[in-house]
């Protein structure tokens, strides 16, 4: 072969990775989520119509923190996130067969009423944050109360760190936040100015729902998967927080169509879990995490749940894998 034929073949592949490199779209997950600029800013009213929408991934909010397993009638919940310089928007789409809202003082009981809870780490820094401003965990209430407790261990309402509406359809409720982003130095009730935003800069964040049905928070659930056995940490200490990263881009998400059909609730379980899925199955597969295969069941079915029996089983964690129609999908399920 000719040295220039094989210049021009080595130019070439070097080419193609250097585009394909260059122009990927970044993935997001409950993880590590990658919020695209927007040069023009979503309407703050509940309606997800703007355009800025299309360009960011949903992720799900589906890992059981606290309290009793819920179905995806009780509840489902998924976010997106885009940013300007001035601002992170968040939109958040919540099923909940019921809404409560029992306290008229927001600084009372706040985490037993009905609320997306939002975690923020402006620096990523990690660490306590229960009375100081290195973090924030703001509960928002029904009623578009932003609530975290102060440097006085006392919890106060932060009306100027959150705008937020939203718009009840059945059961669906669609939530638009514009959120200014506080470094450690805030101050409550003081003239405090919030961070400007720049392309790769990443926050710790992470986000909850807390679900009552009957005058108290019967389950709280969280977007980023925790392994501890104390997963409700998140509004004392940063650490436990996932990572929000500002990209340029649109972003896509590594959650398929078939994967956001196919639920597992309740997830951790003490073995005997259910699976919800609108998918054909034809086999469900459980391996543990050695890859060894621990249950098998053959079916033909769809649209309805399905009841599994582990509890024999040793507590960890396990993979669950959907047959349908020639391809597979797999979540994890958490023994405890």
């Amino acid at each position: 072969m000719k040295k220039t034929t094989l210049l021009s073949i080595v130019t070439t592949v070097l080419c193609a990775i250097t585009y394909s490199e260059a122009f990927a779209q970044p993935v997001s997950t409950t993880e590590l989520y990658k919020a695209p600029l927007t040069a023009v800013a979503p309407t703050v009213d509940g309606i997800d119509s703007d355009a800025c929408w299309n360009d960011a991934a949903w992720v799900s909010i589906n890992n059981l923190y606290l309290g009793a397993a819920y179905t995806p009638n009780d509840f489902s919940g998924r976010y997106k996130m885009v940013w300007t310089a001035s601002k992170i928007y968040l939109l958040a789409e919540i099923t909940d067969d019921v809404l409560r809202d029992d306290h008229a003082n927001p600084t009372t009981n706040y985490w037993d009423d009905d609320c997306v809870e939002i975690f923020l780490d402006e620096n990523k820094s990690g660490g306590p944050h229960q009375t100081n401003y290195n973090a924030f965990a703001y509960h928002v209430s029904l009623a578009y109360e932003p609530v975290d407790v102060g440097t006085d261990g006392l919890p106060h309402v932060y009306t100027d760190d959150i705008f937020t509406r939203k718009v009840t359809t059945g059961n669906v409720t669609v939530w638009e936040f514009a959120i200014n982003i506080y470094p450690d130095t805030y101050v409550y009730g003081g003239s405090n100015t919030a961070v400007t935003l720049y392309q790769g800069k990443q926050l710790g964040f992470n986000l909850a729902y807390c679900d009552n049905d009957t005058g108290v928070r019967n389950s709280f659930i969280g977007s980023r998967f925790q392994q501890d056995a104390d997963k409700d940490r998140g509004y004392i200490n940063a650490d436990v927080f996932a990572t929000l990263e500002l990209v340029a881009g649109t972003v896509t998400s590594i959650t398929s169509e078939e994967e956001r059909t196919f639920s597992i609730y309740p997830n951790p379980s003490n073995g005997v879990f259910s699976i919800n899925t609108e998918l054909p199955i034809d086999h469900i597969l459980v391996k543990n995490s050695s890859g060894l295969e621990v249950f098998h069941e053959i079916m033909n079915s769809s649209g309805q749940a399905h009841t599994i029996d582990l509890s024999k089983l040793s507590k960890g964690t396990y993979l669950v894998q959907l047959s349908s129609e020639g391809k597979v999908v797999s979540k994890k399920v958490i023994l405890e």
